[in-house]
């Protein structure tokens, strides 16, 4: 979703998600997991509900809607389109969010309300989450990744107190963007785990977006202590975090502050417009096409060693002695049971005197 602190002109179309009206549709399956579109339509109103700065009309991203039928299921994964027609009503975007599974996710019709939907989407915990993009393609001159496109890989958690929104909380992203103005390059963003208005950490990584895809991206998450992101080319046509985390050739930030989210996020993927509609190029079409998803749940924290165990005290030696009665503690006669002479030594030889036990010691 949002990544950066953004112009006034433009902060207020930045972050949103969902809506009451908008409706979701089963997508298919991407690595292991599942997931649904959603279509975000004119009756959508979060002018009101979310946070000052935001104020999405349709609630968003940005000013545009998005669509179903902008999310195809390819052989070589997603394909996710946002296109400017002339009509900038029908202005449309992609977005894409986990499902808990086939058959707990999303009507094929897509038809689905958007309470149900988020029931339905599949929060998961602290660990490492990988994107892997195959591809993107524009109408641009040259083929250019559009500024004016957003391209985001993130994990969030919607506040149902306004339409399933986004609220400044709960977010890890990596966005392909201008934020800063000039060419659009990959960025990393962590946002609190509790409501704050603003971000804990940014950082553009100054990567052209259109040299970042084909490529893989990821974002290793432990709870209230850090969120670390890498992008890196996939080797052999597979992205492992093994060949990112700790390796050259991997670009990676890592942010930590106690207020990393704790709680467990929906990954997601949009592609949406930013910005001024009318500014944008009639018919501009951009598609990227999103290939594989991962996740490695954060193993337990090690169990620390065991103590040492103290050795026992060493057992005091027995004194020889013949006993005729119990007394004294064990290296005397306090174990005696019986009648007549035994040998503390071993209790089971009979004696008249102390020199009978000496040759029994055991």
């Amino acid at each position: 979703m949002r990544a950066v602190v953004i112009p006034s002109a433009l902060v207020a179309h930045a972050l949103a998600e969902n809506g009451d009206h908008a409706t979701y549709r089963y997508a298919g399956a991407l690595g292991a997991f599942h997931w649904m579109s959603e279509s975000q339509p004119t009756t959508n109103d979060c002018s009101k509900v979310q946070p000052s700065f935001v104020r999405s009309p349709f609630c968003g991203p940005g000013l545009a809607r998005a669509q179903q039928e902008n999310v195809k299921a390819t052989d070589k994964g997603f394909k996710l389109t946002a296109k400017i027609p002339a009509d900038r009503s029908q202005v449309s975007n992609a977005q894409l969010y986990l499902c808990t599974s086939k058959d707990i996710c999303a009507s094929q019709d897509g038809t689905t309300d958007m309470k149900t939907a988020v029931d339905n989407q599949q929060p998961l915990g602290p660990g490492t989450f990988v994107f892997q993009l195959d591809n993107f393609t524009s109408n641009r001159p040259g083929g250019a990744f559009p500024k004016e496109i957003v391209l985001g890989l993130y994990m969030y958690k919607p506040n149902m107190g306004i339409q399933g929104n986004v609220d400044t909380s709960n977010e890890l992203d990596i966005e392909y963007h201008n934020w800063n103005g000039g060419d659009s390059t990959v960025s990393f963003t962590s946002w609190p785990q509790t409501i704050t208005g603003a971000h804990l950490a940014t950082t553009d990584t100054g990567v052209p977006s259109a040299s970042a895809i084909p490529s893989c991206a990821a974002v290793r998450w432990i709870a209230g202590e850090s969120a670390t992101y890498g992008i890196w080319p996939a080797v052999d046509g597979v992205c492992d975090p093994k060949d990112c985390f700790g390796k050259d050739g991997c670009v990676t930030k890592e942010h930590s502050n106690s207020q990393i989210p704790t709680e467990h996020m929906i990954p997601a993927i949009n592609l949406w417009w930013f910005g001024s509609l009318e500014s944008i190029a009639t018919d501009s079409t951009v598609s990227v096409t999103v290939s594989d998803f991962k996740y490695f749940p954060a193993g337990p924290s090690p169990t620390p060693p065991a103590p040492t165990p103290t050795p026992p005290a060493p057992t005091p030696p027995v004194r020889p002695t013949c006993c005729w009665s119990a007394w004294g503690d064990e290296t005397q006669c306090g174990s005696y049971s019986g009648s007549g002479g035994l040998c503390n030594t071993d209790w089971t030889v009979a004696c008249n005197s102390d020199s009978d036990c000496v040759s029994v010691l055991v």
